[in-house]
């Protein structure tokens, strides 16, 4: 299968192009103003590699806001013209792809704007839509006070752990957050696609 990953939630942003398992092509830079015309470029020249694509992931966050705007926004744009499926794939995901595939536990995300979204997973899945935890001021430590435990959770801060998102690209842990969200979520087409993860409420002064 073709598959080409999209990613601008943080300061890295890339085009990963994925066949029979295999990266044939990857382009990253760090994020900047021209970060659309980066991705409307390489994705062009990941499919012009491929001969096409059979399926799109984008992930979508927790992360930038603008950046999942442009992934979205390009995703989009790729899936009207190839009318291929696309795989949206939340952070939570990607952070708990690099777990054991037996695990089970949850993953919590402390995101913008000081609001929590947490996913619950079972022996490797995601069992459930990943939901926010309406907790208007409190902190990450009373999100999780006498319900924590670090051997099944995972706490993740978009602001104090982002440098782990501008990692190199890893095509394993990719690959395995795509199959995640697939098998959770399904795959939507282009008139599906969403930028999910905004604020419930408005932050508190």
């Amino acid at each position: 299968m073709r598959k080409i990953l999209i990613s601008a939630i943080s300061s890295r942003v890339y085009v990963a192009a994925i066949q029979d398992q295999q990266v044939v092509f990857l382009e990253a830079e760090n994020a900047a103003r021209t970060t659309s015309s980066f991705m409307a470029r390489h994705t062009a020249r990941a499919l012009h590699v491929m001969g096409g694509v059979d399926a799109l992931g984008v992930l979508v966050g927790p992360g930038s806001w603008t950046g999942a705007r442009i992934t979205i926004a390009t995703a989009k744009g790729l899936a009207l013209a190839t009318q291929c499926p696309v795989t949206m794939i939340p952070t939570h995901d990607l952070v708990w792809a690099g777990r054991d595939p037996g695990a089970s536990g949850r993953v919590v995300i402390w995101a913008a704007e000081r609001e929590p979204w947490h996913a619950t997973y079972r022996n490797g899945a995601r069992i459930a839509a990943v939901e926010p935890i309406e907790i208007g001021s409190w902190t990450l430590q009373q999100v999780t006070e006498g319900k924590f435990d670090r051997k099944t959770h995972v706490l993740f801060d978009v602001g104090r752990d982002a440098p782990l998102l501008d990692e190199p690209f890893q095509a394993d842990l990719m690959l395995r957050a795509f199959d995640i969200a697939t098998t959770a979520d399904g795959a939507v087409g282009a008139d599906g696609l969403k930028t999910p993860f905004m604020p419930s409420y408005p932050p508190k002064q």
